[in-house]
């Protein structure tokens, strides 16, 4: 979606402290957006770094300024950029920290193609959300609401520009310890998190959120089974031995494996509900199967925003079921029971 324009600052410190040397800035977006979005500044021995780099936009610029001020510092003292995805609503502030101090930023490969995409042309990517639209099996009388609306998407990637491409054996210092990097694709191809085991923090990203369940869509230039690598994923996060759990959107919890379990029997209920779905359906496509599905919102109140997005999300869960071996996919595009 469009960046929203951030609204105010919520009320209070600017900087909150969240753990042992770490505080969280929250970054309000307007109403369309619907929620905030979280970046944490932590300790390191030279100054701090800046874990995500939260919403685009002059009210973000002057929050992260507020709650540098706070801490009796400024942007100089934001010695790296540390990323978990390459969502916009996370690399927001990266421009301006780059073009004020060139902060080196990490991100990790698979990411870079969300934030090229948008260096894309107007014609490529519109023939990228068409071919997509052709898979999922989408009539034509829908498709140009469909297509404008994907095309305002266009303009969502960050130029980030990443001086380290972050691996599985990616650290970061910090003061008195580091963070490590456990890849946890799903929500992103390039989705990671970070681990501060000697003051057992996670910086959790949006792989494990506290109460809702993270975005995990087979979306025009996505891995091709992201829900399958996020169910993976969550098994590697599940035995962390860490106090706390600080998430992209949220407040940080302590509960990690009892939220990581919630996490996966939710999407294992879903993943029930799609195959319920298509065993009591004549062979059907992506599409028909997102209208029939039993969102919170009926699939003709949805904006055309809204449904792009249960396309996607439902696109994933079938090709999931695919992998399992529990659905198959015909010629035509049509899932049927195994």
């Amino acid at each position: 979606m469009p960046h929203p324009a951030p609204g105010p600052p919520p009320d209070g410190p600017t900087a909150e402290p969240v753990a042992p040397g770490t505080w969280r800035v929250t970054f309000q977006a307007d109403a369309a957006f619907g929620g905030s979005t979280n970046a944490y500044l932590t300790e390191t021995d030279d100054g701090l770094a800046l874990v995500d780099a939260g919403i685009p936009g002059d009210r973000s610029v002057a929050q992260l300024d507020g709650a540098l001020a706070e801490l009796g510092a400024t942007s100089a003292d934001v010695r790296r950029i540390l990323l978990t995805h390459g969502h916009w609503d996370h690399c927001g502030l990266v421009p301006v920290l780059r073009a004020r101090h060139d902060t080196p930023v990490a991100l990790h490969a698979a990411d870079l193609a969300i934030v090229q995409r948008g260096h894309v042309s107007s014609a490529q990517w519109d023939a990228d959300w068409d071919r997509w639209l052709d898979e999922l099996g989408a009539p034509e009388a829908p498709r140009p609401e469909l297509l404008v609306r994907a095309h305002k998407m266009r303009g969502d990637a960050i130029d980030v520009a990443p001086d380290d491409l972050i691996t599985a054996d990616f650290r970061a210092a910090l003061r008195d310890g580091e963070v490590e990097t456990i890849l946890t694709p799903g929500h992103s191809a390039g989705h990671v998190v970070f681990v501060d085991r000697g003051r057992g923090i996670l910086f959790a990203g949006d792989h494990v959120l506290p109460t809702i369940n993270p975005n995990v869509s087979c979306l025009p230039g996505s891995e091709p089974d992201p829900l399958t690598s996020y169910l993976r994923s969550l098994a590697a996060v599940r035995e962390l031995d860490v106090q706390v759990a600080l998430p992209g959107h949220g407040d940080p919890f302590g509960d990690l494996r009892d939220r990581v379990d919630a996490l996966r029997a939710g999407r294992e209920r879903r993943l029930a509900a799609v195959e319920a779905l298509v065993a009591e359906s004549r062979p059907s496509t992506v599409w028909e199967l997102a209208q029939r599905y039993a969102w919170r919102v009926a699939w003709d109140e949805m904006n055309a925003i809204t449904q792009l997005g249960a396309l996607g999300e439902t696109y994933a869960h079938l090709t999931c079921l695919r992998t399992a071996g529990r659905l198959v996919r015909d010629d035509a595009g049509r899932y049927h029971a195994a």
